[in-house]
């Protein structure tokens, strides 16, 4: 059973937390608010818990004809700055975090060979289902530190 879930799409040296809504069909789609913060822990989880108080609002499922507009309006894109999600992919990780009964599992893209984000082959963390939100951040701070391509510009 799913009891919240979170996105934190990283690049940059920023952290960008859409609220995630699930559509009819139980997919995942990242909406406005979004919260746009810098790599620190407190920072995080202050994020993170506005994310979760704010729950999975439910929202249509887009047809077929909407997802290239849907793609393109995205509002991590706009809060980052970039056109396109092969701009935004290029120096970025994101991190899915699933809370359930069980406990939290937090999964981290890779680049798969054309330069997108993927989860097939995802590195994950776990936690005990009674972690504190501040442990979790932490931890994901610790990785997105480890990683310098994430945190600085990219050299041109």
């Amino acid at each position: 059973m799913q009891l919240g879930s979170a996105s934190i799409f990283v690049r940059r040296g920023m952290a960008y937390l859409p609220v995630m809504a699930l559509t009819d069909t139980g997919l995942r789609m990242g909406v406005e608010p979004i919260y746009a913060v810098t790599i620190a822990s407190t920072a995080l989880v202050d994020a993170l818990q506005n994310v979760l108080a704010a729950g999975h609002p439910r929202i249509p499922h887009p047809t077929q004809d909407e997802w290239p507009r849907i793609s393109r309006e995205s509002p991590v894109l706009k809060a980052a700055g970039v056109k396109g999600w092969k701009e935004f992919s290029r120096d970025s990780a994101v991190y899915n975090v699933d809370w359930t009964e069980r406990g939290v599992t937090v999964y981290i893209s890779q680049l798969d060979k054309q330069g997108r984000a993927e989860f097939a082959q995802a590195r994950k963390m776990s936690f005990a289902p009674d972690s504190p939100v501040q442990s979790i951040a932490e931890a994901i701070v610790e990785d997105i530190l480890s990683r310098p391509e994430l945190l600085e510009p990219r050299s041109r």
